[in-house]
């Protein structure tokens, strides 16, 4: 009887625990972020790729890549050029080939991200 007892008992945990399971659980996330890309159309070979982005900032953030033919290099801030603090504001993209500018483009990005610990 003890072990009918505990049996039923452990079903019954088992079938809530199940129950409870079955239900909605809504999980969310939000990162704001710009995505941007450049490519040569009629490439061939490989070319290094600068891409840097201007804001309220003092100083700008730079991501370098390898672009090989006529792939597209894409680039996405804040996450790639690994900004850890970033003011609202206006920002301007630039894409640069041996220094020589290729492409550009502005956002107006309205997130803002923590600032640092000095500690």
């Amino acid at each position: 009887m003890r072990l009918l007892t505990t049996l039923c008992a452990a079903l019954a945990l088992i079938l809530s625990s199940q129950v409870a399971l079955a239900q909605d659980t809504w999980q969310s996330s939000m990162s704001p972020s710009i995505k941007f890309g450049v490519r040569n159309k009629f490439g061939t070979g490989s070319q290094q790729l600068t891409f840097e982005v201007k804001g309220p900032y003092p100083k700008p953030w730079v991501m370098v890549v390898k672009v090989n033919g006529d792939t597209w290099a894409e680039a996405t801030f804040p996450q790639d050029f690994k900004a850890t603090y970033t003011l609202p504001g206006k920002h301007e993209w630039i894409a640069k080939v041996e220094g020589k500018t290729v492409a550009s483009g502005e956002f107006s990005y309205a997130y803002r991200a923590q600032k640092p610990s000095t500690r």
